[in-house]
Formats: structure tokens, sequence, C-alpha cells
């Protein structure tokens, strides 16, 4: 199995946290609850990120949560490619509807820059109990 050697706590959201090219990771998340939009930034490029081995949305528990996970336990990420900062979001609803300006893109395709503005409008619009986002950036470097 694999070996998961770094966590990524979002208590560290202001700091980046610092992972080598191929090194497994997961994030450690303390949420509200509910269903859960997560986006990933490289290069001012923003995308969807499932999450899920299925597609579906991922759904957090009150409390402390992992993700990516498969029946609780960690399913790891790993960076090859990119090199330098990036940003993960997670947007957590709980009891409100689903969001109207939620980026419809397939699977690696960047989220338009006027889609984010409306999902930002949108979200600056629900009440702080039935929303939560939280940022996290991550800086993948060479192995030294």
């Amino acid at each position: 199995g694999t070996t998961v050697r770094r966590r990524v706590f979002m208590d560290e959201a202001e700091r980046a946290v610092r992972i080598s090219l191929g090194e497994p990771f997961y994030f450690r998340i303390r949420s509200m609850g509910g269903t859960v939009v997560s986006l990933s930034e490289h290069k001012q490029r923003w995308i969807p990120e499932r999450f899920t081995e299925s597609g579906d949305a991922l759904a957090f528990e009150p409390g402390v949560n992992i993700a990516p996970n498969k029946d609780g336990a960690p399913r790891p990420l790993i960076e090859f490619d990119d090199p330098g900062m990036h940003q993960f979001v997670f947007i957590v609803l709980k009891d409100c509807a689903p969001l109207r300006h939620l980026p419809s893109t397939a699977m690696g395709e960047a989220i338009a820059p006027q889609a984010l503005d409306c999902l930002t409008e949108e979200l600056e619009q629900l009440p702080s109990s039935s929303c939560e986002v939280m940022r996290m950036h991550v800086v993948f470097q060479q192995k030294a």
C-alpha cells in the first residue's frame, strides 16, 4: 500500500506548505459538515477537483475530515509535473440550495474567470452559518 508521509492541515492556511514532487499528500480539514465544492489553482488556471473515485460531490461530516478518502481512509494525491505554488480551495455548503454559478467544466478543464467572479458573488450572499471557504497554499518542489 501507499505510505503517506505528509499530511496537509487546513490550520496552516496562511503558510505555504512545501511538498516534494512525487510525494503523497492529502488534506485533513476541520469543518461544520456539508457538501463540498473543491477547486485548485496553478499559474492562474483554476480547475474543479472531485476528490472522489466516482466523481460525485464530496461530503464532509462535522469535525475533522480527510480529502481525498476512500471509506474514511486517506487516498493520497501525488503531484508529479507542476512545481511551484498551487492553491486548493474547499467550499463547504450546509443546509442551502446548490450553487447556481458552480462552473460545469470537465475534469481538468479550466474555469473561465467570469464564472469564478459569479461564484464569488454568490458565495458572498450566503449566510456564514451555511458556508465555509477554506484555502491552502502548497508549493511543490523538486526533490532535494
